[in-house]
């Protein structure tokens, strides 16, 4: 009897206990380990290559190139003229001098008037170019001038002789040898005519200055 109870009271206590009720515990379940070799194992070991922006490449700037200018031709530092062609009135119909003159850029022949006149008609000049042979008017000796341009300086109406003598007294033939200007001659002095051919070196500009003013007729040279 008592050994029942014993066994009646074991089988109360196991029913009881709080063991025989709970759930069973859950199991974490791993995944697998990827084969070495497969494409799963090569996704996740190979790391991204990481994307290298290219160094932008520096271009050293050009250094300018300097083209040096073509020289200058060289140009004459005289360019020379025409010889003039000049026709005008006369200061007054009396001659009574004849200049020469140099200076630093150009020579001179004045023509020097006085006033009065007594041959009827305006007394008239010109100036212009000619070429040798040359000869006196009257004679027709010939008349070697010096130089290689020549200009011919002629005056009409002009009074040639007064109560005195020769209204012109100065000399007829003038060798200055300037830089430019090498001889001044007469060729013609008759009947109201004066005539004189001026020998000058070439290249030169020659300038025809008239000024009633002061009487004068000028040629002006400039030097080569």
């Amino acid at each position: 009897m008592r050994s029942l109870l014993v066994l009646l009271l074991g089988s109360l206590l196991i029913a009881c206990s709080p063991t025989a009720s709970a759930s069973p515990s859950a199991v974490a379940v791993s995944s697998p380990s990827p084969t070495p070799g497969s494409p799963a194992a090569s996704a996740q070991t190979a790391s991204p290559t990481p994307t290298t922006s290219p160094t932008p490449t520096i271009e050293p700037s050009p250094t300018p190139t300097t083209v040096p200018s073509s020289a200058p031709s060289p140009t004459a530092s005289f360019a020379a003229c025409a010889l003039p062609k000049w026709l005008g009135t006369l200061p007054s119909g009396r001659l009574v001098d004849i200049s020469v003159q140099s200076s630093i850029a150009v020579d001179k022949v004045v023509f020097k008037f006085q006033p009065g006149g007594e041959n009827p008609g305006t007394p008239t000049g010109t100036v212009s170019a000619t070429k040798p042979p040359f000869t006196e008017s009257g004679s027709g000796k010939t008349i070697t001038v010096a130089g290689d341009q020549f200009l011919q300086v002629r005056f009409r109406n002009m009074t040639l002789e007064g109560l005195t003598g020769p209204v012109y007294t100065g000399k007829h033939d003038m060798k200055p040898d300037f830089e430019a200007l090498r001889q001044v001659v007469n060729y013609d002095e008759f009947e109201g005519n004066s005539g004189w051919i001026v020998g000058m070196d070439q290249p030169t500009c020659v300038t025809v200055l008239n000024d009633p003013a002061h009487l004068t007729l000028t040629l002006r040279i400039a030097h080569p």
